[in-house]
């Protein structure tokens, strides 16, 4: 479909295209490697992974984004970790600009997002000791942290990305 309810449907050439400028974008940058992704088009699933050095190679890579799609990525999501504390930082801030565009939507189609989901998870080489994000886990081998949460509550602001994760000194 081009198009459904007057929205703008892309093809998969051009997610490929959007998805193939992220990971040029992300491989260029100074402390990221081994960029991997793959979009799965039948369950409508993109995932994007990496390495990185140092934290802030995340945020240069945020900014980087942010300046090429002409968006504010970096104004409400950026990364820290103190090496003294052993702790790795997510701090977001919710911007009311995504429920005003999400506002534009009919409601037939908001209805789609009712099964969306926003996955992230973050893998160390050392062991967790604790996160602080209610809806987030420790993975069973205790070096990775997963956090799922409904688009729809991240849309409404309902849920937050924050995290300080603890890794064992």
């Amino acid at each position: 479909m081009k198009q459904f309810n007057g929205i703008d449907i892309p093809s998969e050439a051009t997610i490929k295209q959007e998805m193939e400028k992220v990971v040029r974008t992300l491989k260029s940058t100074q402390g990221i490697s081994d960029v991997q992704y793959n979009l799965d088009f039948n369950n409508y699933i993109a995932t994007l992974s990496c390495h990185f050095e140092h934290v802030q190679a995340l945020n240069d890579f945020s900014k980087t984004l942010s300046n090429q799609f002409k968006t504010q990525l970096t104004s409400y999501n950026s990364y820290r970790y103190d090496r003294a504390s052993q702790t790795f930082t997510r701090s977001y801030t919710y911007t009311p600009n995504l429920a005003k565009e999400f506002a534009k939507i009919p409601g037939e189609d908001k209805d789609l997002f009712a099964e969306a989901y926003y996955t992230n998870i973050i893998r160390f080489d050392k062991n967790i000791q604790s996160q602080s994000n209610k809806n987030a886990k420790i993975s069973a081998n205790k070096q990775a942290v997963l956090l799922k949460v409904k688009a729809t509550d991240l849309i409404n602001g309902s849920t937050s990305l924050t995290n300080t994760i603890t890794l064992v000194k």
